[in-house]
């Protein structure tokens, strides 16, 4: 592909939005889909970057910092799709299997069998797809990784920006502060090896929490867990990729900066 760097110049990005109703969320799904203009046979089998809290990128303003990317260099020409969330958010943007521990989560098998079984086949008939990649922000994070956990031949890379890997299904017991945490638990009773690509990202100032006091906020913390924890399941170094932005806030300007090395891992 970087055959179309040196031929084309990216003078725009395509944006169309899009209703989906769907079957699972018994509701209709916003949907952006970002596609960089290319003569026809260039967009054959591009890579789709599908996110989950889509609205986010559009604070980001995504179209002027892909085409920017591109015109760089940096990244390969790419599709990016941005779900919508709606008020269900904190019920569809979970962990399948177990509900965070004040019953958050309850649509969270229903959001990911929505990608599964009626976004992703929409995606194969309306583009020439190479292979999909899963992210999100936050509880949007915690969600993507939970998915591709879930299915892992079906995504090639997953990207956690500030993720909530803190979700546990029981309340938080002070002297065992790190006990029940639902993501090191699932990757933990994995059969197989995951063969992903994993991608997290935090900021130095993503929060003030830190439960176990050992000086370490929460969101680094269980970021580094969560990593450590696919090391031990056999996940290669090299599949593993961590970006700590110093001073990064839990906020769209932090994931901003952070996005073109996730398009272009």
């Amino acid at each position: 592909m970087t055959r179309y760097f040196r031929k084309y110049n990216f003078p725009s990005i395509i944006l169309k939005q899009g209703n989906i109703y769907s079957e699972h969320l018994e509701r209709t799904v916003l949907i952006d889909t970002y596609t960089p203009r290319l003569p026809q046979k260039a967009q054959s089998q591009l890579p789709i970057f599908i996110f989950n809290d889509g609205q986010i990128l559009r604070d980001m303003d995504i179209s002027r910092l892909l085409r920017k990317l591109l015109r760089n260099k940096k990244i390969q020409p790419c599709i990016i799709i941005g779900i919508h969330s709606n008020e269900n958010r904190n019920h569809e943007l979970g962990t399948t299997q177990y509900l965070e521990s004040e019953g958050h989560g309850i649509l969270a098998q229903a959001y990911q069998d929505f990608i599964i079984q009626e976004l992703l086949p929409l995606l194969k008939t309306t583009h020439n797809t190479g292979h999909f990649s899963i992210a999100g922000f936050s509880l949007g994070g915690l969600s993507a990784l939970d998915l591709c956990l879930n299915h892992p031949n079906i995504f090639r890379s997953v990207g956690v920006f500030s993720g909530a890997l803190w979700w546990r299904d029981y309340p938080f017991i002070p002297s065992q502060p790190n006990a029940n945490l639902i993501i090191p638990r699932k990757i933990n009773a994995l059969k197989q090896t995951p063969p992903n690509q994993f991608w997290f990202q935090t900021g130095t100032l993503d929060e003030k929490n830190d439960r176990d006091h050992n000086g370490i906020i929460d969101v680094i913390d269980d970021t580094l867990r969560t990593i450590q924890a696919l090391r031990e399941k056999g996940v290669p170094k090299k599949h593993i990729a961590y970006v700590e932005v110093k001073g990064g806030r839990h906020d769209w300007q932090t994931w901003k900066k952070a996005m073109p090395y996730f398009l272009g891992y």
